[in-house]
């Protein structure tokens, strides 16, 4: 009800569960699943048929030609089938948080590299302490200081022109006083005598600051070398951080040092993912062991019920075991295998895998039951194990309500297929047995009987299943014999 209940099936609310499966196929080939009338998808109703139907055939390659298979009939046999799901849990938590741990160890590794990168960037920036404009300033400096020895002389010649004897400054200041003589006598020379004097003081103005020009010029070869290295750093820095630009590289500058703030310390979440790891690698450790110490357990019974019901099927002196292998790791699950310590590779369903091994001949030894043993062998091994698994610890009940047997006696006759026959009736007292089979030994076993004929109108084939009576019964397993040989009632 549980599991019908997480499909979203709906179920009656009494003790008894009746469940209707239906599939319809119209001709146009859309199909429909139903679950008690309940429209259900394609894929649900599988899983609904899986939980309560089981069938299996004359190859049972479905269960007993895979390993993984294989191992879980001996957990279905010890019954901790809900353990082997938390232990599936446990180990996909665990996994997540190892792949955390790595992903984080991995990005504080490049958290760490880029950290250190800026630093170092940072380093270089603050100690060139770049400013906006200062490039150009120093471009000018450098202008004068490559051309001082040529400037000096040029100030040197103006100054000369300006001061010399009969130099213009001084002819004008001579002139000057003419015109002070003339606007004293003639007001309406004012005017001229204030724009002579205005130009004469500019021209003096001129070589007063031709003359502090001159003065603030040196040929400074070491200061020259100064603004050059400078220079240089500048164009470095520019280059490497600002595509060539000053002022792109000081904004660079300011983002270094945003980014820097930004990269946070990732070692407490490192802590606490690796503490959580090892939790989580102690509870999984501590259930594996437990399914494990259960699994040898309970192959060793299954395997022993196994050989039993092997003799009941006409191979008396077989040999039926399951032998275990797992996986050695050194950062795995340590056990004690045989005194000695062992690492073993953790997974989803545990700490071992394994199959069955069989031999059906004495002094043989058990080889993997998958490729020694015959058709019939195989589907003898199926019975002998669903008859085992069907009375685990002493109770009869079944692994599921139904199992439909396909063809399972394929490859066997006489004596053994009564046997089979016998074995599946045993089956059938503690769940729904459905066979499909051709050995009278078998169908006469059965409480009921269903006939499946194929019949033709010409037109095309139907086929039909109905129910037999008790003497239809007999004459259609009697038709299983030979139907010329022996007369039909």
């Amino acid at each position: 009800k549980q599991s019908l209940s997480e499909l979203d099936v709906e179920i009656s609310r009494d003790k008894t569960l009746a469940l209707t499966l239906r599939r319809e196929i119209a001709a146009s080939g859309r199909t429909r699943a139903f679950v008690n009338d309940q429209l259900v998808r394609l894929d649900q109703l599988a899983e609904i048929g899986a939980l309560v139907c089981q069938i299996q055939g004359q190859s049972a390659s479905l269960i007993l030609r895979h390993e993984t298979r294989q191992l879980a009939l001996v957990d279905s046999f010890a019954a901790h089938e809900n353990d082997i799901e938390k232990l599936s849990r446990l180990f996909d938590n665990w996994e997540t948080t190892r792949l955390a741990i790595v992903r984080l160890k991995g990005n504080r590794e490049r958290v760490d590299s880029e950290r250190e990168l800026l630093s170092f960037q940072l380093k270089e920036l603050d100690r060139a302490r770049l400013a906006a404009g200062e490039e150009d300033e120093l471009g000018a400096e450098k202008k004068r200081l490559d051309a001082a020895e040529r400037l000096i002389a040029d100030c040197e010649q103006i100054l000369s022109a300006l001061e010399g004897d009969g130099a213009p400054l001084e002819t004008l200041l001579s002139a000057h006083q003419v015109f002070e003589r003339i606007k004293a006598v003639d007001a309406t020379f004012v005017e001229h005598a204030e724009l002579f004097s205005s130009a004469l003081i500019q021209l003096e103005e001129v070589r007063r600051s031709v003359s502090e020009y001159q003065s603030g010029l040196h040929i400074d070869d070491e200061r020259l070398y100064q603004v050059n290295e400078r220079l240089s750093e500048i164009y470095k820095l520019k280059t490497k951080y600002g595509g060539g630009s000053v002022t792109a590289t000081i904004e660079a500058h300011k983002q270094m040092h945003t980014r820097l703030e930004s990269l946070s310390d990732t070692s407490e979440e490192l802590a606490r993912l690796e503490k959580l790891e090892t939790s989580q690698a102690a509870d999984y450790t501590e259930l594996a062991l437990r399914i494990r110490t259960a699994r040898f357990a309970a192959a060793k019974k299954l395997t022993a019920l196994t050989e039993k019901q092997l003799v009941d099927l006409a191979i008396p002196q077989n040999m039926f075991e399951f032998r275990f292998t797992w996986e050695i790791d050194h950062l795995g699950v340590t056990v004690t295998e045989q005194k000695r310590e062992l690492k073993l590779k953790a997974q989803r369903t545990g700490l071992e895998s394994g199959s069955f091994y069989f031999s059906a001949n004495p002094g043989e030894e058990p080889k993997p039951l998958a490729r020694v043993a015959s058709g019939g062998e195989m589907a003898r091994a199926l019975l002998a194990l669903n008859a085992a698994l069907n009375g685990r610890r002493g109770k009869k009940t079944s692994v599921q309500p139904t199992a439909v047997y396909d063809e399972v006696d394929s490859g066997v006759g006489g004596a053994t297929a009564t046997a089979m026959g016998k074995k599946l009736k045993t089956l059938a007292t503690s769940s729904q047995v459905i066979v499909v089979t051709h050995l009278r030994q078998v169908a006469s076993q059965a409480d009921h009987h269903l006939l499946v004929e194929k019949q033709s109108d010409g037109a095309r084939n139907r086929v039909t299943v109905r129910t037999l009576s008790e003497a239809e019964a007999k004459r259609e397993t009697l038709k299983m014999v030979d139907l010329g040989a022996i007369p039909v009632p």
